[in-house]
């Protein structure tokens, strides 16, 4: 909490200001035609376990690899680029990453290192940092990556058996490829954003945010009133409030809760339901009143910031709608818990199911749930799956 307040405070030195989101699509491109494979030597870390030049020379006679590229280290801004300029010569649209980094989702876990998140920082995967996002490809189109991780896997535990541990690397390789070419192409819609956030109760830490939030450029608006209950979810979230006469309503995209003493705040969570998991309603931010306003203040102010970048919504684990099996029976509207899933009338007229990314968190619910075959995760399909599966085995 200390850390994250210490970052607001430190925006307040900064030129950063808060600007609408406007409307954009997502795009994630399927995966046709050959793919390169990268193979990192992990500063002798995998090399010394692992025979990358035999690794090189199988895979190159592999269907569906372009080519394979021996690294020294993948998470240094030099690799990175080295590996982007490949790419991009050969104008392929997948690669697998074979080094030590678990996957290519946007995101960061328990399980990242430094190393981690510098090689998906400067390969684009995180931010906007380092060289152009996720790579061109020679082209417009996005490149798609798949990791695997041969240091845990295949050099660690293999020890002194380097024949086994370049086996083992090998069937992750083809299975990361198989993975890869898997995938379903889809294209998501992001609705825009006003830079709004709205402040709700009389608590001290509440006058903390409200002046940084208005530093950094967000409209602002508050009320002291009895907050009674909250609809929608983050990007169109909807406070009922009042005091004992008729309840009207305030919006904003983001909800910061500011509660004078801890009853306030149990009144507060139990109205906005935030009690039950803060994920289920990430744009709702409580400021803890038995911390110094100071600190929950900023502390809460951090937390919209971190989240105020349109490209923070990728992570991979989202869902969406294939159109043409779309009965509209509303199925997938019932089961998601985070009010995710709208309708859509396309084209032809016909409504369908549509997923808003900003409230999506990935559960899968809506997957399991379709009778139609209509919903859709953009990541860890039944198909990718069933791929890497066989890859594995065969």
């Amino acid at each position: 909490m200390a850390g994250l307040a210490a970052a607001a405070q430190a925006l307040e030195a900064c030129t950063w200001q808060a600007v609408p989101w406007p409307s954009f699509q997502m795009r994630r491109p399927r995966v046709e035609g050959t793919s390169a494979a990268f193979l990192c030597r992990c500063a002798g870390e995998i090399a010394a376990r692992v025979d990358l030049e035999a690794l090189q020379e199988s895979l190159l006679r592999t269907p569906g690899i372009a080519f394979a590229h021996v690294v020294d280290q993948a998470c240094t801004p030099d690799g990175a680029a080295e590996i982007l300029a490949r790419a991009r010569e050969a104008r392929v649209r997948g690669a697998v990453l074979a080094a030590c980094s678990c996957c290519a989702l946007r995101q960061v876990c328990a399980s990242c290192t430094l190393q981690r998140v510098r090689c998906k920082t400067a390969l684009g995967l995180l931010g906007r940092e380092g060289l152009p996002p996720a790579g061109t490809g020679g082209t417009e189109e996005p490149l798609a990556w798949e990791m695997v991780n041969l240091r845990e896997a295949c050099a660690w535990p293999e020890g002194e058996d380097r024949a086994r541990a370049t086996w083992k690397a090998e069937r992750l390789v083809l299975a990361g490829l198989a993975a890869l070419m898997a995938r379903e192409g889809c294209t998501l819609e992001v609705p825009g954003m006003r830079a709004t956030v709205g402040i709700l109760g009389r608590g001290p830490a509440g006058d903390v945010a409200e002046r940084l939030l208005k530093r950094l450029g967000f409209g602002v608006w508050r009320t002291g009133r009895r907050l009674l209950s909250v609809e929608g979810a983050w990007g169109g979230l909807r406070a009922w409030v009042g005091d004992g006469g008729r309840p009207f309503p305030l919006e904003a995209p983001w909800l910061l809760l500011a509660p004078a003493t801890r009853a306030e705040e149990r009144s507060m969570e139990k109205a906005a339901r935030a009690s039950e998991a803060l994920d289920r309603q990430p744009g709702i931010v409580v400021c803890d009143p038995r911390l110094g306003p100071q600190v929950s203040g900023a502390a809460a102010v951090a937390r919209v910031v971190g989240a105020w970048r349109p490209d923070a919504v990728w992570s991979g684990r989202l869902a969406f709608v294939r159109p043409s099996f779309c009965r509209a029976c509303g199925t997938c509207r019932e089961v998601c818990p985070y009010q995710a899933v709208g309708w859509h009338e396309g084209q032809d007229g016909r409504p369908h199911a549509l997923v808003d990314p900003l409230r999506c968190r990935g559960c899968g619910l809506c997957v399991a749930a379709c009778p139609n075959g209509a919903m859709a995760a953009v990541q860890g399909t039944d198909r990718e799956l069933w791929s890497t599966l066989e890859a594995l085995l065969a």
